[in-house]
């Protein structure tokens, strides 16, 4: 669970060096950015180039600790950021089980951007972004779709939807793979891996871990 910080907590400021403010290489979501070595949280967000809503988290070990937008740290040569996109809290409140499966994929795939929406009709669509599933597919990189419908967990997660045309580089077809689909008005190659789903056993980002994982080891 994300915790709340004091700025003393992320090292405090050199004032031998003070005026000089140098670059220094962090990643956020795994990805290398340079930031000020004294910054916020807020100016970490836009120099990552991500929308400006996105909370952003250090990671120190296995937790994930919130920094603040107004939040004003000095930063480490290396260390680690995650930006994670803000839900409305109406959205929070009206789709509590939407909300707490969405924060297991988060967790699941932390070194991901994962991409939100909430198109108004009560499901909740996901994009987890940048997947690898390997170059036995003719698209290495995918990005992987859910949506979740409005009696989630009820009904289960599935199907899933990666870039439209995928197929094995070996010319082997598996029933799974519909390659040509149409959600929402746009195509896309459906994913459909289904079994029972049981929320007290099982979360939606364990589920889409398998889904990565057969993707990367079909069978």
């Amino acid at each position: 669970m994300p915790q709340n910080i004091h700025p003393a907590d992320h090292g405090n400021a050199d004032k031998g060096n003070a005026g000089h403010n140098r670059l220094v290489d962090v990643t956020v979501n795994d990805k290398p950015v340079k930031v000020p070595e004294k910054t916020s949280g807020k100016q970490i967000v836009e120099l990552s180039g991500l929308p400006a809503d996105f909370k952003l988290y250090i990671i120190r070990g296995s937790k994930e600790v919130r920094v603040g937008p107004d939040e004003q740290i000095t930063v480490h040569e290396g260390e680690a950021f995650l930006a994670a996109p803000t839900l409305d809290p109406a959205f929070v409140a009206a789709s509590p089980l939407h909300h707490t499966a969405i924060q297991s994929v988060i967790r699941a795939f932390a070194s991901h951007e994962v991409d939100v929406y909430d198109p108004g009709d009560g499901t909740t669509v996901l994009v987890i972004r940048e997947i690898e599933v390997g170059a036995g597919w003719n698209h290495p990189v995918v990005d992987l779709e859910l949506h979740l419908q409005v009696t989630f967990p009820t009904s289960p997660p599935y199907p899933y939807y990666v870039v439209e045309g995928l197929a094995r580089t070996d010319g082997n077809a598996f029933s799974q793979i519909q390659p040509h689909v149409v959600v929402a008005g746009q195509s896309r190659t459906q994913v459909s891996l289904q079994k029972p789903f049981d929320p007290t056993l099982e979360t939606l980002g364990a589920r889409l871990t398998s889904v990565v994982d057969w993707l990367r080891d079909p069978r």
